[in-house]
């Protein structure tokens, strides 16, 4: 079964994303809006992100936005749910107490004006009104790992399941989640609508946007709609490393995207220098294209990345996702992360990195060879800090 075959979002969608702070909530977000055409079963016409907390300032959302993809970033107080676009994604982020605006929107505006999805974050819904979202929402997403997500867990076994069937069979989805420490979507509330796969949960759900084959989602239909997923899925195969089938439940259903599902073969050994090469060159432009894909950092990561590989002074893996200095392997740092940060415009009291310095060694390395000041758009990496100098001389990378 491929992610082509079952979008988590449905249209009119109401979503509640609930977790513990610092848990990755947004960056959740970030990547399924980045990766939207795998995640939401109709095109998005753009995202509307409302700010339930005047600390947050939402710019992560802010880079997603491209020449044919808006991004509007409000705070609660200047929402305006009549102006809403249709087709649009709305987030309501932090929501610490529950307003009648969000009600309204969850229950008028997402069918009535035909948004895309809404998604509601916060951290608990043992809290205030939050309770009560559990009724209104169509599917929920949280973790097993930790208090809140055991004892939402045990809360919705005993409100949510009529039969002991279906609380047995939650009780297996429940300890897969917490096996594989990763996020589960919830269908608590079923949808009226026959293109919808009738699915109870996604296990894994935030690996269909990685680009490893080995990493996939596990999704469990509603009970009585086995035979469905199994016509859905009759004669897909996909290669897995590394895998031991006997430990993942046998009613479960693995769902990938349909970019990793490929057909088995014997390829050529990679001999040659040039060959070698070749293959860094070509495997390292197709992640940059994955992990920035629909963002305006795509451009420039690919051509710093150019000069990067034009320049002696580096020296990458062979697959180029990690590169260093040559002959100082503790400069050794992710290819990616260099070029996700020295990519985008640098923020207002922008904490630094721990691997701030190498980044300012690596972007003074580039300016040494010709690399043009324009293409660097996070000016703080032109111009270190004394704190940063002083890490060049403990790190002695001179």
């Amino acid at each position: 079964m491929t992610s082509q075959e079952l979008f988590p979002f449905f249209l009119n969608s109401v979503n509640l994303l609930a977790s513990s702070t610092n848990s990755g909530k947004t960056s959740f977000l970030v990547h399924i809006i980045k990766n939207r055409q795998s995640y939401f079963s109709s095109s998005v016409s753009g995202l509307l992100v409302v700010l339930c907390n005047p600390v947050v300032d939402g710019h992560l959302y802010k880079e997603l936005e491209s020449d044919d993809f808006p991004v509007d970033i409000v705070y609660l107080e200047n929402f305006e749910p009549e102006n809403i676009q249709e087709n649009f994604v709305i987030i309501f982020e932090d929501v610490s107490i529950l307003p009648q605006v969000i009600l309204d929107t969850i229950n008028v505006y997402t069918h009535h004006l035909n948004l895309n999805s809404v998604f509601i974050v916060c951290q608990s819904v043992f809290k205030d009104k939050f309770r009560e979202l559990l009724s209104l929402v169509h599917n929920i997403i949280f973790s097993f790992n930790g208090a809140n997500g055991v004892r939402l867990a045990k809360y919705i076994n005993n409100y949510f399941c009529a039969s002991d069937d279906l609380k047995k069979y939650m009780n297996e989805i429940t300890n897969i989640s917490s096996k594989l420490n990763s996020l589960v979507l919830l269908q608590l509330n079923a949808i009226a609508r026959s293109d919808h796969a009738k699915f109870l949960a996604i296990v894994g759900i935030e690996n269909l946007y990685t680009d490893k084959p080995f990493n996939f989602a596990l999704v469990f239909p509603q009970l009585g709609s086995e035979d469905s997923f199994k016509k859905m899925s009759d004669g897909n195969e996909t290669e897995v490393e590394d895998f031991e089938p006997e430990t993942y439940p046998h009613n479960a259903f693995v769902l990938v995207p349909m970019k990793n599902v490929r057909k088995k073969s014997k390829a050529n050994p990679i001999t040659t220098e040039e060959e070698k090469w070749n293959f860094l060159n070509e495997n390292l432009k197709e992640e940059i294209v994955n992990m920035f894909a629909q963002t305006k950092k795509q451009k420039p990561a690919l051509l710093i990345a150019s000069k990067m590989l034009k320049n002696k002074e580096f020296s990458f893996s062979k697959d180029g996702l990690q590169v260093m200095i040559k002959n100082k392997p503790s400069t050794l740092i992710s290819t990616l992360d260099f070029l996700d940060l020295v990519s985008r415009p640098s923020f207002p009291n922008e904490p630094q990195k721990p691997k701030h310095a190498i980044f300012c060694l690596f972007v003074k390395k580039l300016m040494e060879n010709g690399t043009p000041e324009s293409i660097i758009r996070n000016k703080s990496l032109l111009l270190p800090s004394k704190q940063t100098v002083k890490m060049y001389k403990k790190m002695k990378f001179e």
